[in-house]
């Protein structure tokens, strides 16, 4: 079987364990499992690559959901995580899955259900709803809305591909995909075509996302709808720790709490209804899933033990970016840009609570900090400021592509990520960046040499990550030597 990102799909569904309802009370599943936790992201020196930020909670997301599979009793595991260097790849996610479906061959469980899981970035197309986890070693070139679908479903992993590998198994599985589900919803628009053409080819997307929603599966759960991002949230287990987790992760760890301190087992059905109970927590959001509970959930998924389990680790085996997939090819943009260096400082603040900054204020000013401004356009700079514990970048681009004016720029969006129209700004580091940026900035002072090179520049800025209510903010003030 083989669910299609643009064409018709058959399904062959395989629902298996046909017990009576009584008897699956009486037998719990046999729990398998792999986690994923893609934290790091490799960068490029390419300005015209993008990549994705570090998230600072994935691989701590995949340890809870296999610490507490392990504690309820599950049978083996593999945990695949990232590090600074080592990014997980869909080849590391494809040697886990293979390790534990070969091991559940070689076992012949009676009652055997796998359990995925993964933490990463997460990304969509607009017609079909496709949803893509994206490996560590993932960058692109040009607008993320006009990547080639299939070569993109190719170098990421595939929700529907995922599906199909594990239906092959012919066993009860679960899917929670804890990433953000971004994209710009697209309709096909009567241009060269008929509208009746039209008509039948967005009735074709429309029946596609059905499909994307696993509805006639073992349950698939989202952290969010089609179109949306989600921020990581406070751990429960250390409710102080600067280091948060994935909404799913977090709504999976007081579910089995709960349950395993209390001596209880939880089953299948009740761990579904919890995922999606808007009761459970109000801290996150439901799972979403469109899947139907299968019969016989209500065995046990999870029964209380002190046994020691086994879990193989797996560190991820990418050491550089792997570049995909832009359907016209590399960005227009190929020339190097025109490196200055500088001198001035950057001051950078944020409310309680915001991520790029972890709510503190930073000053770092030269010479302590070296300065550096790449200009890859009249409106279109990034500048660098150096650090021995990490690097700051303060990015902006004008709503025009043409040289800067000391004005205020609003309603500015990622910088070389935003839509038509719209200026860009992107703030990071101490490791920390955003996937959805809105903000605004005024620029104060600004001279440019006869050759068009940027020789000072001076502004203040507001940016806003990933739908946060808190903001960061600060100044950049710079000149050339």
């Amino acid at each position: 079987m083989k669910r299609g990102l643009t064409g018709a799909v058959v399904f062959c569904l395989c629902l298996t364990g046909a017990f009576s309802q009584a008897r699956a009370q009486a037998n719990p599943y046999q729990v398998y499992f792999v986690t994923i936790g893609s934290g790091w992201y490799a960068t490029s020196s390419d300005k015209d690559v993008h990549g994705f930020g570090e998230i600072d909670g994935a691989n701590k997301s995949a340890g809870i959901v296999a610490d507490g599979l392990i504690a309820g009793g599950a049978v083996y595991g593999v945990e695949v995580n990232a590090d600074d260097g080592s990014y997980v790849t869909t080849a590391d996610i494809d040697k886990a899955l293979k390790t534990v479906e070969a091991k559940i061959a070689a076992q012949h469980p009676a009652k055997p259900l796998l359990f995925f899981y993964i933490a990463s970035h997460g990304m969509s197309e607009g017609i079909a709803w496709s949803h893509f986890s994206i490996p560590g070693d993932f960058g692109y070139r040009g607008d993320p809305d006009k990547l080639d679908i299939d070569a993109l479903s190719k170098s990421t992993l595939y929700a529907g591909s995922l599906v199909d590998e594990l239906e092959k198994q012919h066993i009860p599985f679960l899917v929670l995909l804890d990433s953000c589900y971004d994209g710009k919803e697209k309709h096909f628009e009567p241009t060269v075509l008929s509208a009746e053409a039209t008509r039948n080819l967005n009735d074709v997307g429309a029946a596609l996302r059905i499909m994307n929603e696993f509805r006639d599966t073992y349950p698939v759960l989202f952290s969010t709808t089609p179109g949306k991002s989600v921020p990581t949230v406070t751990n429960p287990l250390a409710p102080n720790s600067p280091v948060n987790i994935g909404p799913l992760a977090r709504r999976f760890s007081l579910i089995v709490k709960k349950r395993l301190t209390g001596g209880q087992s939880l089953s299948l059905a009740t761990f579904l209804d919890d995922m999606g109970s808007a009761a459970l927590d109000d801290v996150t959001t439901p799972a979403i899933t469109h899947s139907k509970i299968p019969d016989g959930a209500g065995a046990p998924l999870l029964v209380p033990t002190a046994q020691k389990r086994l879990i193989d680790a797996m560190t991820g085996s990418g050491t550089k970016m792997n570049i995909c997939c832009a359907a016209g090819g590399p960005s227009a943009k190929d020339a190097s840009p025109a490196t200055l260096r500088m001198t001035g400082t950057l001051s950078l603040s944020g409310d309680p609570g915001e991520f790029v900054t972890s709510g503190k204020t930073w000053t770092l000013k030269s010479p302590t900090q070296p300065v550096q401004l790449n200009q890859y356009g009249p409106g279109d700079i990034s500048i660098s400021f150096g650090r021995e514990e990490a690097e700051f970048d303060a990015s902006f681009s004008t709503d025009s592509g043409k040289r800067f004016e000391v004005k205020s720029y609003t309603a500015a969006e990622r910088y070389g990520m935003g839509s038509g129209g719209h200026a860009g700004i992107e703030i990071t580091g101490d490791g920390h960046g955003c996937n959805e940026i809105v903000g605004s900035f005024n620029v104060t002072d600004l001279q440019y040499t006869p050759d068009g090179k940027i020789s000072r520049f001076a502004e203040t800025f507001v940016q806003r990550c990933d739908d946060s209510k808190v903001s960061a903010h600060g100044s950049v003030d710079v000149r050339s030597r």
